[in-house]
């Protein structure tokens, strides 16, 4: 079961459809059946000011390879049976704060 703030490791589809590379994401809600929705991470900083910055010191659990950002605006839902393995898991205050994030593209 995946759960809000788990740190995941997906197949993610170049936009040929015809290769992936696995990435990691974090789920940003609970596993509904079989759906989870996503936000892609990425070691590069976004030119965007809506991402959120991770470290290994935000992490309850796991870790990254390096600190990454949550790209809140890059939102997608996945069946779960495409998550290859849960990485890690961030604190609640770092949910929280991405859960913000979230919702301000909507105010």
């Amino acid at each position: 079961m995946i759960y809000r703030g788990s740190i995941v490791i997906i197949p993610f589809p170049f936009t040929d459809n015809n290769n992936s590379k696995l990435r990691p994401a974090i789920a940003v809600s609970d596993q509904m059946r079989r759906d989870v929705i996503l936000c892609q991470i990425t070691s590069g900083k976004p030119a965007d000011n809506c991402a959120v910055y991770v470290s290994d010191s935000d992490l309850s659990e796991g870790s990254l390879r390096q600190g990454s950002w949550v790209r809140v605006n890059k939102i997608f839902t996945m069946d779960s049976s495409n998550i290859l393995k849960i990485i890690g898991n961030v604190h609640l205050y770092k949910q929280k704060e991405i859960q913000n994030n979230l919702l301000k593209l909507f105010l």
